[in-house]
């Protein structure tokens, strides 16, 4: 079973996602993608960690990360390593487009919510896209 977490900018803003896709409108999707939100912290990932080893980390461990949108700055950097790592087993990277709006609009969290519920619960059929963005 796969489990989602939040890169370690954007915790707060997945925890919002998560309890917007736990509360009674969009509790039987949550039921449904049978995942655990967890924590890089608490699964022992420094937050001084490579993108690339916390990418190696995530796919070992078939955790879906959730991203705020980063730059390929360097060979280990997520995107360098998505690059020069992915194939048709690894999971995606899911990055928010509008991090900030995550926190600010009602609207754009449902849209988020919806976007994520859906790559979720195709997420096999997603396996090698490398990033996807939501919404």
């Amino acid at each position: 079973m796969a489990s989602i977490a939040a890169d370690f900018n954007n915790e707060g803003h997945v925890a919002r996602i998560v309890a917007r896709m736990q509360s009674p409108e969009s509790i039987e999707y949550w039921h449904e993608i049978k995942m655990d939100c967890v924590s890089l912290s608490e699964l022992g990932v420094s937050r001084d960690a490579l993108d690339s080893e916390i990418w190696d980390f995530c796919q070992r461990l078939e955790i879906v990360l959730i991203t705020i949108n980063r730059n390929d700055d360097g060979p280990y950097s997520l995107e360098a390593t998505i690059r020069a790592k992915n194939d048709l087993t690894c999971l995606p990277v899911l990055t928010l487009r509008n991090a900030d709006r995550v926190l600010t609009s009602e609207r754009y969290l449902d849209d988020v919510v919806e976007s994520l519920f859906d790559k979720l619960l195709t997420l096999d059929e997603r396996r090698g896209a490398g990033r996807l963005f939501l919404p």
